[in-house]
């Protein structure tokens, strides 16, 4: 798949039209928007390409190349429609979309902020050292939900290949994205259900059935801050930002993990965040629409980034200083457009879509000083260099 970065401004793609803020539950509930869907369908012609090979930048695709379903005559060459891969070929139900999501970052803001605060002067340097600094500060960010957008794109999710198959291509949220988006490290020691606590290390902090209650009884603000206390920050890191599990409070298993962050240990928390999208995204493919939980806001982040004509207008910043790339987008604004608007947006996107499009991040201009350094692996850029010349693909070193 084609990744990297280049600059955001100056996006070709079709500016979407302006609406009044949505009703959501009006919206999912009383509309079925699988006509919505097949009114953009139709809309296109059947067949993009009739040549065997279809050129597409420095290399070709196999064709023919058909927008919509190929002519019944080939589908014994073409399988796809029997397989339903897409989620919007299967009439999702869209009342599962309505509603709070709970796995959504929001609760409590301020008093998330306020710990924040509390813990950076003892622990901040522990937070740069395991590469934690730059993503515990994009969380004071509030980001608004914008559910026509993500569920639009969702439908186009196919959990056989973990990628989304736009007509312009198959794209997905690559490790160099999540590193972009929130400075999170792509390397380290892996995190599986093999780690435990070290011997010694025993943390006292009870587990509570609600953030809220866990947070009471872990941070006393009468009291000197401590390990404890910056472990139950952690956890609760962990288990609201980067796993945005469906429960109301954090679970134990992710304790090991909080304890070796808190003991300065370097874990591989870039793979460990884009494994929990991906499966997120794979429950929605598998039953359609149906939530349980996953880092969708770094999804939605990069559903900005690299489509910006969806982002809402008095979201973006200044691009000067900032930590990451996710920090284009602090506070969005609500997105007023109808999911008729974002899934045409997607349907239509242009197989000619320019090589800079897929690689917005190509500057590394924004995050920590690692990922804005020069790579020194010569054997490596020239190996990779080959491939992407062969394949046609963006190389991003």
């Amino acid at each position: 798949m084609p990744t990297g970065s280049a600059s955001m401004a100056g996006s070709k793609a079709t500016p979407c039209l302006r609406s009044p803020p949505p009703d959501l539950t009006k919206i999912f509930q009383n509309r079925n928007l699988q006509d919505d869907i097949n009114r953009v369908l139709q809309k296109q012609k059947p067949c993009h390409s009739s040549q065997t090979f279809v050129p597409h930048r420095k290399s070709q695709i196999l064709g023919p190349y058909f927008v919509s379903n190929p002519p019944a005559a080939l589908a014994s060459i073409y399988p796809q429609p029997k397989e339903h891969l897409l989620p919007f070929q299967v009439k999702p139900d869209w009342s599962k979309w309505v509603g709070s999501f709970g796995a959504w970052p929001v609760w409590r803001k301020s008093e998330w902020v306020e710990w924040i605060d509390r813990l950076e002067p003892d622990f901040g340097q522990i937070w740069r050292d395991v590469g934690l600094f730059e993503f515990i500060q994009l969380t004071r960010c509030r980001f608004t939900m914008d559910k026509m957008a993500l569920g639009a794109a969702l439908l186009f999710w196919s959990g056989s290949f973990n990628c989304f198959h736009f007509p312009c291509g198959a794209m997905s949220v690559s490790l160099f994205d999540v590193s972009s988006l929130t400075g999170l490290p792509c390397t380290g020691e892996e995190i599986s259900a093999l780690l435990t606590v070290p011997p010694g290390v025993d943390y006292n902090v009870e587990l509570k059935p609600s953030y809220p209650a866990f947070v009471r009884s872990a941070y006393d603000k009468s009291k000197p801050v401590n390990v404890d206390e910056h472990i139950s920050f952690l956890l609760t890191l962990i288990c609201k930002y980067m796993v945005c599990s469906a429960g109301k409070g954090p679970t134990k298993e992710f304790i090991p993990l909080a304890v070796a962050l808190a003991y300065g240990k370097q874990m591989a928390l870039g793979p460990f965040l884009l494994a929990h999208l991906y499966r997120s995204c794979q429950d929605i493919t598998a039953h359609p629409l149906v939530i349980s939980g996953g880092p969708l806001w770094v999804l939605q982040l990069w559903l900005y980034s690299y489509f910006p004509t969806l982002a809402p207008v008095s979201s973006t910043v200044p691009a000067r200083d900032l930590l990451t790339y996710g920090f284009l987008f602090k506070n969005a604004a609500e997105n007023k457009r109808s999911f008729e608007e974002c899934f045409k947006f997607f349907a239509s996107l242009s197989i000619d879509r320019p090589d800079a499009d897929f690689a917005v991040f190509l500057g590394r201009s924004h995050g920590p000083s690692w990922y804005k350094g020069r790579f020194h692996i010569p054997r490596f850029q020239s190996v990779l260099v080959c491939l992407c010349d062969l394949s046609g693909f963006v190389c991003w070193l």
